[in-house]
């Protein structure tokens, strides 16, 4: 085993005051033979500075110094630089346990596997917990080999850190620079859709940390460019769409289950709180934002059909909360938001929305009606978040 070189790519923006941590992270592993890949991305701190120091006893290290084009650009430079049989990308804020590279080399190889995955914590620097969605669907709760046809739970580890990837894995699989939200899931899923077994420890290998921006609520930060991250949202879900569709080794039952399966992690993690954040936008923006999604469903393509009327996830977070916070939407997104609900139920086909349906068509012209169903949702959501905090 010890004979496997292991490439670990990290790109570097401004982290001055965590670089040191987590290259000394790797630094320390008690696996030694990993060539240690540095991508400084147009630092303006003292980032590259502090690299270069922490690295000069490296016989292994290779650090490059780029304009800033993003991450997605610096690890394709990193892949592309890479010589190892085996690749790992870490974020520089981050940190890995001592011996994660070890310990994932060991599963992948016993295993005969092409993809491992290891525990993620969250860390602020003073104590650890669980990453919610992978503890609420115990993605790493246990060793073993997973396929992500059976094991669509592995959606919720969508990003690229936290693995080792057999080089194989990455021949022809870039990250997508074009995008700049959620830009890494599409190559995190060629890689899942390309490993017929995917080697799992529940041991913490990972340390992402929770900095002091990420403390606001993903709304709050969603917020800021809401319709941008949905278009390049409702893209990625039409790309996936076709990488699982084109597939040769699954069946079509097997890639309809992998397709919702994935949807429905991105839309209860990231679209639920673009929606959320769209709720807290002026008239003339949440009459946009409902607008790209209406279009999406007018169009009538595969992809959106299945993600309106099949994703239990998209019924059960963003259709419910459309209604529920129908109080908060303002006069001019009216007309569009009535549209959007009426095709959407449509899709559905369910006769047990039909009172809202019917409610919404009555109110229209009744503006009096129309307050008065604004204070029947407000008052009964804040009576259900009530209850809530009550239990």
């Amino acid at each position: 085993m010890k004979d496997k070189m292991v490439s670990v790519i990290i790109p570097m923006y401004n982290v001055a005051d965590y670089i040191e941590q987590c290259l000394t992270s790797i630094l320390t592993q008690t696996y030694s033979n990993i060539e240690l890949i540095l991508i400084d991305d147009g630092s303006t701190d003292d980032t590259l500075n502090i690299a270069e120091i922490i690295t000069k006893d490296s016989n292994n290290t290779k650090i490059y110094s780029i304009i800033n084009q993003g991450p997605a650009y610096a690890r394709n430079l990193g892949i592309e630089a890479s010589k190892g049989e085996y690749i790992m990308f870490v974020d520089s804020d981050d940190y890995l346990s001592e011996e994660a590279i070890e310990t994932l080399l060991k599963i992948i190889t016993e295993n005969n596997c092409l993809l491992a995955l290891g525990r993620t914590l969250r860390t602020d620097g003073y104590k650890n917990w669980s990453v919610p969605s992978h503890h609420k669907y115990q993605v790493t709760s246990a060793d073993g080999v997973k396929n992500i046809a059976e094991h669509t739970e592995l959606f919720y580890s969508i990003g690229p850190a936290a693995k080792l990837y057999h080089h194989s894995l990455l021949d022809n699989n870039f990250f997508d620079s074009s995008l700049n939200f959620a830009e890494d899931q599409l190559f995190v899923l060629k890689t899942y859709l390309r490993s017929n077994k995917i080697a799992v420890t529940h041991e913490a290998i990972y340390f992402y940390r929770v900095r002091g921006k990420e403390n606001q609520s993903l709304t709050q930060l969603y917020q800021k460019n809401s319709i941008e991250n949905l278009k390049n949202i409702l893209a990625i879900i039409n790309d996936a769409y076709n990488m699982i569709t084109i597939e040769r080794n699954y069946t079509v039952e097997e890639k309809k289950i992998m397709y919702l399966g994935y949807i429905n992690r991105l839309t209860e993690i990231e679209l639920r709180v673009l929606f959320k954040a769209n709720y807290r936008e002026s008239g003339d923006k949440q009459a946009t934002f409902f607008n790209v999604v209406l279009e999406k469903i007018l169009l009538g393509s595969e992809p959106f059909i299945l993600l309106f009327s099949e994703s239990a996830n998209f019924k059960k977070y963003i259709f419910f909360e459309l209604q529920s916070f129908y109080f908060l939407i303002r006069r001019p997104a009216l007309p569009v938001y009535y549209l959007l609900i009426e095709n959407i139920i449509k899709l559905q086909n369910d006769s047990s929305k039909s009172t809202f349906l019917n409610k919404i068509q009555r109110i229209q012209k009744h503006r009096i009606q129309e307050f008065y169903l604004k204070i029947f949702t407000c008052c009964s959501y804040f009576i259900k978040r009530l209850g809530r905090r009550i239990k």
